[in-house]
């Protein structure tokens, strides 16, 4: 798949380069482009060398990313409730005294009242944990972190002078 987009970019390079001088009449201050302005074209217009770009970008994210399985992680939570209830009424059998002859609780029957009650909680947490040891995973993954960066960067430098090449051989091509 790389060859051939090698070759589509050779071939839409090789097709705009023909066409200059169609385009350049249509500018009267200049009749060619130099190599220098066919390779800033290029370097400016081509969507590998912009994804590659992007995915060093992304590495670079990645990088960062990879340090937090060193970090504590930290959680905060909070909340707060409320309970209110309405006034309310119920009969309870409450104790009267004693029967002298028998010894035992006598019992009234009575209606309680109960006022209009608002009972209210708060609640918050702070929780820190750290990992102490996971068998190296940690470290293994910012060195991954790092190599895919590193990765990424010379891949964004092989497009950036395969385009180069490409145009200059383009280019070189036209004027024979």
């Amino acid at each position: 798949m790389r060859h051939g987009l090698r070759g589509a970019i050779y071939f839409y390079l090789l097709i705009f380069i023909l066409n200059l001088p169609q385009i350049s009449h249509a500018q009267e201050e200049k009749s060619l482009l130099s190599l220098q302005e066919c390779i800033q074209l290029a370097l400016e217009n081509n969507y590998t060398l912009r994804s590659s770009f992007y995915m060093k970008k992304a590495a670079d994210f990645d990088v960062l990313k990879s340090y937090r399985g060193i970090l504590p992680q930290v959680s905060v939570s909070a909340g707060r409730g409320e309970i209110e209830t309405g006034p309310s009424e119920y009969l309870s059998n409450e104790p009267v005294g004693i029967d002298p002859e028998t010894g035992n609780v006598i019992y009234e029957q009575r209606t309680r009242r109960i006022e209009k009650q608002s009972r209210s909680s708060s609640s918050a947490s702070l929780t820190i944990s750290q990992t102490i040891f996971d068998g190296g995973i940690w470290w293994n993954q910012i060195r991954k972190a790092r190599t895919d960066r590193e990765a990424s960067k010379y891949q964004l430098e092989n497009d950036r002078n395969q385009i180069i090449f490409q145009v200059q051989q383009a280019y070189f091509d036209l004027i024979k």
